[in-house]
């Protein structure tokens, strides 16, 4: 029996550092640009990180290059980041312009990022009982 990944991948409800990560992937011109917009940030590096293990993205250490796997693409529909046609929509665009030089795109995102941070917190406590 096969389950169907995209029944699966619906079930997912990214964070805003996941969707930033997605968003700025998509936004970017090619893979390795890609791997460069989203390692500077460590939220950015913990959503791309847990993004891989999910089989959303794919990423070449060597490279650094980062891609959007199939069932990623599928995903970014349905969280309503990307259109059919994997253009990004306005929801999308405010992720993909996560950190920069506008305040007013970071604004929007900067509470749930925090939202984030407390959220790893309580899972390493819970995880050191």
């Amino acid at each position: 029996m096969k389950i169907d990944e995209r029944q699966i991948i619906k079930q997912l409800n990214f964070t805003e550092a996941q969707k930033a990560v997605l968003s700025k992937i998509i936004n970017s011109q090619n893979p390795k640009a890609a791997g460069s917009a989203i390692t500077g940030d460590r939220k950015m590096i913990v959503a791309r990180d847990f993004l891989i293990r999910l089989g959303i993205i794919n990423h070449d250490p060597a490279t650094g290059a980062i891609s959007i796997t199939n069932g990623g693409q599928l995903a970014m529909i349905d969280a309503g980041l990307t259109d059919e046609s994997g253009r990004l929509t306005d929801v999308g665009n405010k992720y993909a312009n996560v950190g920069s030089s506008s305040p007013q795109n970071n604004q929007d995102v900067k509470q749930s990022f925090e939202s984030f941070d407390l959220l790893r917190e309580i899972n390493n406590l819970a995880n050191k009982r």
